[in-house]
């Protein structure tokens, strides 16, 4: 299997027809480029469409592999519009033109300004101190409302205020109450970010460890997090219903082929809703037979991946 690390867009392994079927795959895969989608922050929901993907475009590799080469062409992309734009070049590279749909999704990096200039400077203060992250979890772990919604205290922010200027006071830490909670802030949501790196790595076959060194530091918080998530996924429940209807849709492997009536809804009014979901289904099905074959084939991919997330556990960044 192909390395992702040392994959290039090199001519004798790029297929023209297929990196065009890709960026049409991803094109119509929102989550994986726009930010605003719903799904963009979830890295479980993504790693099902790239496997989803591997699948309807018959990739000879896996989805590590397959987005490598996705991230090679945007990439690509992106260095031809610098280009184009600071060199007054047009670009004769041939995919160019099929991936102005990211226009609105892209940021030029040399022309924004760092985030970390415009924060306030006590948010910077203690950066230098070696020890500061490590203290700082210590003392936060110390504070159970501050991070387990079980707590009684969890829901009060005058509590919760009192614990941080205690954590300010334990540190010597020469900023106030909003400006530590950033620092506690961006060590947690890296935690997460690094638990969900390696968990995408082991889903396909990849063991590695951290090299991040606050990271076994931050172990302890695993229940918690856990916790939270199951309440963030209980909050979302009525908005993953919405995909529920889709599953009375069809069942056959080559994606919308037949309905299924669902035998579980009882007699009466339930009819009515049976009746609507049918009809639903039957215009969906419609529709999707007005599209050429391969629109059809991404639409079914798509249809596939909600079915998936109806179906899998909801995590969210803390």
């Amino acid at each position: 299997m192909m390395n992702p690390a040392t994959y290039r867009l090199t001519d004798d392994i790029v297929e023209p027809s297929f990196n065009m079927r890709l960026i049409e795959a991803v094109k119509h895969s929102r989550c994986l480029y726009d930010s605003t989608d719903r799904q963009y922050r979830s890295t479980e929901y993504k790693i099902k469409v790239w496997n989803r993907l591997v699948q309807v475009l018959q990739f000879d590799g896996d989805s590590r592999t397959l987005y490598a080469r996705w991230k090679q062409l945007r990439d690509k992309y992106g260095k031809e519009k610098r280009k184009v734009k600071y060199q007054g070049d047009q670009s004769t590279w041939q995919y160019f033109k099929h991936l102005s749909f990211l226009d609105p999704h892209m940021i030029d990096r040399t022309a924004v300004e760092s985030p970390a200039r415009k924060e306030h400077p006590d948010v910077q203060v203690t950066v230098t101190d070696p020890s500061f992250g490590t203290n700082l979890i210590e003392e936060v772990r110390s504070h159970p409302c501050l991070f387990d919604i079980r707590d009684p205290k969890y829901r009060h922010s005058e509590c919760r205020n009192q614990a941080w200027n205690s954590v300010i006071a334990h540190l010597n830490y020469p900023g106030d109450v909003n400006s530590i909670y950033k620092q506690w802030k961006k060590i947690r949501d890296r935690y997460v970010r690094e638990k969900r790196r390696l968990r995408m790595q082991r889903d396909n076959g990849v063991h590695d460890d951290s090299t991040w060194d606050l990271y076994p530091a931050m172990a302890w918080i695993d229940p918690y997090l856990d916790e939270r998530a199951q309440h963030v996924k209980r909050k979302h429940d009525d908005d993953m219903s919405d995909y529920g209807e889709l599953d009375d849709m069809v069942r056959s492997g080559s994606g919308l082929g037949y309905m299924v009536s669902d035998k579980g809804r009882g007699e009466g009014g339930a009819d009515v809703l049976l009746d609507g979901d049918s009809a639903f289904a039957a215009s969906a099905v419609s529709d999707l037979r007005t599209l050429p074959e391969q629109a059809r084939a991404f639409a079914k991919a798509q249809i596939e991946a909600i079915f998936d997330a109806g179906r899998m556990n909801v995590h969210s960044e803390f």
